[in-house]
């Protein structure tokens, strides 16, 4: 069975319960799945932190946006967006600027942060993409239920891609489960 992915993504301003929640599930989920993520505080830090709980720290893809991102100070190898002169990049910035608004507004910062999320739902690897089997975000929402910030922007390409999304904010560890367990079944993961 080739590898297995989901993306786990959200706001930076958690609560302390829903860090907790974030940890154990990512830590379940490293059973089967390989994360992607960021190394923002918050969200990304609670997804990356349950799989370093885990045991088995390489079941993870962290994508930052430049090289000196201070981020969280988990252990593991990071994936630094690809350098200006790349296809790679190239497509980051297509579909970011596609999936964002108001992208022509935003700091080169906040672009490189949007770009490095289209990694966070299709990997490394853009010419061939990997879509996750499934997203995870923890984050509010506007009166349509999309996530704000960057959250969206991997929302919204996953959307894009027909992975399946769910936002835990506010829901219960069962809800969670209940929306993962299909996708384990069709992977043959777990039985029906």
């Amino acid at each position: 069975m080739s590898d297995l992915f989901y993306t786990g993504v959200g706001s930076r301003d958690i609560t302390d319960e829903e860090w907790d929640t974030m940890v154990s599930v990512a830590k379940w989920l490293s059973t089967w799945f390989i994360l992607r993520s960021g190394k923002a505080e918050g969200a990304d830090s609670a997804f990356e932190c349950g799989v370093y709980d885990s045991g088995n720290n390489t079941k993870k893809e962290i994508y930052i946006p430049w090289l000196s991102f201070k981020g969280n100070e988990i252990e593991g190898e990071v994936i630094v967006l690809d350098r200006p002169d790349s296809v790679n990049y190239a497509l980051t910035l297509q579909y970011a600027k596609e999936l964002h608004p108001v992208w022509d507004r935003l700091s080169q910062g906040a672009k490189k942060l949007h770009q490095r999320n289209i990694h966070q739902v299709l990997g490394r690897d853009l010419e061939n993409p990997k879509p996750s089997c499934f997203l995870l975000a923890c984050a509010n929402t506007d009166k349509n239920g999309d996530p704000l910030g960057g959250t969206r922007t991997a929302w919204m390409l996953a959307k894009k891609f027909n992975v399946p999304c769910f936002n835990i904010r506010g829901k219960s560890k069962k809800q969670i489960f209940e929306f993962i367990k299909p996708i384990l079944e069709e992977n043959g993961l777990v039985q029906k």
